[in-house]
């Protein structure tokens, strides 16, 4: 699985509300809202990469 893949599994679809768009983490470890889609995706990429290095998706992946 590739790390986009796995960035797709362990996130909701972007949300757009009142001009910004928001991406959570299903886990609830973090959500990013920005003005735009592609900064959201680009913040909740960073956020998602800091937390697979911590190893808090392993058991979430391994389903």
């Amino acid at each position: 699985m590739t790390k986009f893949e796995m960035f797709d599994k362990c996130t909701t679809e972007p949300e757009a509300d009142n001009g910004f768009t928001t991406i959570r983490c299903k886990l609830g470890f973090w959500n990013v809202r920005s003005i735009n889609a592609n900064m959201a995706r680009f913040e909740a990429i960073g956020k998602f990469d800091e937390h697979l290095k911590q190893g808090k998706y392993a058991n979430f992946l391994a389903k």
